[in-house]
């Protein structure tokens, strides 16, 4: 797992547009203290392997979840924000090796959704790999 996680983080950090919605890098599971909105997090809420019926095929999807906050007003900064992630990752590749080439499609998420002090908006990602 420690390469899927560089390999989304790379992804994101290396498109200009996503990098400078964000002013920042992305996170796994939480944002340092004191980190300035907007930012970014994500974390695997699913994974399961998956085999077929041949036994040198084995496959593992994996669901990860981006969840976007945003402290400024409205709802159309977050949603340039999701835009952004999206055009990364819905039907993106990561590289996860040398050899491995993996692929994201859209799943589903959740918002914009007020919070206290932000906006929130989540958005999911099967990542299937070999």
């Amino acid at each position: 797992m420690k390469e899927l996680l560089k390999a989304i983080k790379a992804k994101a950090n290396g498109n200009a547009t996503l990098s400078a919605a964000i002013g920042s890098d992305i996170y796994f599971e939480q944002s340092p203290p004191d980190t300035t909105m907007p930012y970014v997090t994500y974390h695997f809420i699913d994974q399961r392997p998956w085999h077929t019926f041949s036994t040198a095929s084995e496959f593992e999807d994996v669901i990860v979840q981006f969840s976007i906050f945003d402290d400024r007003p409205g709802v159309d900064k977050i949603e340039t924000i999701y835009s952004d992630l999206d055009l990364v990752f819905n039907r993106g590749v990561l590289v996860y090796d040398s050899k491995t080439h993996i692929g994201c499609i859209r799943e589903g998420g959740t918002g914009p959704t007020r919070l206290d002090d932000c906006w929130q908006r989540t958005v999911d990602y099967r990542v299937h790999f070999s």
